[in-house]
């Protein structure tokens, strides 16, 4: 509404006090700021609204709209953005914070992708290829030589793989990132994710040579007086380990930080029922007790290790494993000290391996669960047992797409409809 409100009063404004090259600026912002909002709007619900005007007492009670037209105005926000923001690299200080081209040549792929799968998580062939030119002329950026200095806040203004991120700057803006994810572990790392962390050698961990024996009925004990040998048998399993695992996770309860950084002493974090916690996200301290409460790292969105990623995808799904899906996720693979793919792969072998590289490259950066929906594999949630409360995960087709906010409809005088899944 507020965008719609914006691009209204810049039309009536005959100021000269604006110049062009500003309110084409302004203009190209508001579409990427729309195209965004229904972004997320089409991944998450069936159907919705869709205003791209002024709203009034006239039209302010509005229908859902097929998801086809939402896709549609969205590529098109995208698109006028994109021809109307200057191309500038994100780390420029005219745009840092803003929407540039290759930001939303990123969110548009993703939609495109997202929007490529059918019902039964199939990928249509034709679809992807058209994602290839946009991903591909994405220029300026390339892979940051750790992938833990992409969520350090000292280092992510030089970073050159990332494209688009929610700024913060203490000490008037932070966020509680730490206090949430140290202290109180309010995201629980379960052991399913540790496990498709490969080995050095590129193989599963319990496949490999160089997997460490560990005694799982330790591990899953809950006697609390065996604290400490349970600390002991999980810090195994991150012995010859892809080193994404120990950027990413941190065992034991306590952060266990990658070397060559300056970082105190492990730290105590014993709320996580399952022993693990979030590392990726944890910023640097020197101070007690490890970590501060009024961090301010910026929240990722886009990074080129994301289209090295959708390329791979994307080529995999329209051309088979192809010499550019190789090298695209051999990409990523290789700068976290990672082997390069083994040859001969066919589709199907090579489409497991990249998702199983999305999941570790990406985790806890919200790109998982939106790949399960296109892929159609939420289904394997299942019956998966929550550490904390022993309750299990019930997946339903319905549940693909979210209900509308009973709020909302409440406020529609009887026009808005809740999605029939969920009546």
């Amino acid at each position: 509404a507020r965008v719609n409100l914006v691009m209204y009063q810049l039309s009536q404004y005959k100021g000269s006090d604006i110049s062009n090259d500003d309110r084409k600026f302004i203009l190209g912002q508001c579409k990427a700021l729309r195209g965004y909002f229904y972004y997320w709007l089409f991944l998450c619900y069936k159907q919705v609204p869709l205003v791209t005007e002024l709203l009034t007492t006239g039209n302010m009670y509005q229908p859902k709209a097929e998801r086809a037209a939402i896709f549609a105005q969205i590529v098109k926000d995208f698109d006028e953005a994109i021809a109307e923001l200057p191309d500038l690299p994100y780390s420029d200080n005219k745009v840092s914070g803003r929407f540039t081209p290759a930001a939303l040549k990123v969110l548009k792929a993703r939609l495109m992708i997202f929007n490529a799968y059918d019902e039964n998580g199939n990928a249509k062939p034709d679809k992807m290829k058209e994602v290839l030119p946009i991903l591909e002329s994405i220029k300026g950026y390339s892979l940051s030589e750790n992938l833990r200095d992409n969520f350090v806040s000292t280092k992510q203004l030089t970073s050159p793989e990332i494209i688009f991120s929610v700024r913060y700057l203490a000490p008037n803006l932070t966020n509680s990132i730490d206090l949430y994810f140290a202290a109180w572990s309010t995201n629980i790392v379960m052991r399913n994710l540790v496990d498709e962390f490969e080995c050095t050698d590129g193989l599963e961990w319990g496949e490999s040579p160089l997997t460490v024996p560990v005694d799982e009925s330790l591990i899953n004990t809950k006697d609390g007086s065996k604290k400490e040998q349970q600390a002991a048998e999980r810090a195994k399993l991150f012995i010859n380990r892809d080193k994404r695992l120990a950027q990413s996770i941190s065992h034991s309860g306590v952060l266990n930080f990658p070397e060559k950084e300056e970082f105190p002493q492990p730290v105590e974090t014993s709320n996580s029922p399952s022993g693990f916690s979030v590392m990726k996200l944890i910023q640097p301290s020197k101070t007690s007790p490890g970590y501060a409460t009024n961090t301010d790292p910026d929240v990722v969105i886009a990074r080129y290790a994301h289209v090295l990623l959708m390329i791979a995808e994307a080529e995999n799904e329209a051309n088979g494993p192809t010499e550019k899906a190789y090298n695209a996720v051999n990409a990523v693979r290789i700068r976290s000290g990672q082997p390069a793919l083994p040859e001969g792969l066919n589709q199907a072998q090579m489409r497991e391996r990249i998702r199983k590289e999305w999941r570790v490259e990406t985790c806890f950066e919200g790109l998982h669960y939106f790949h399960m929906k296109q892929w159609k594999t939420l289904p394997k949630v299942n019956d998966m047992v929550d550490p904390m409360y022993g309750t299990k995960s019930v997946f339903k087709p319905e549940f693909y797409f979210w209900p509308l906010p009973q709020g909302e409809i409440d406020k529609s005088n009887g026009v808005l409809v809740q999605d029939p899944a969920y009546n």
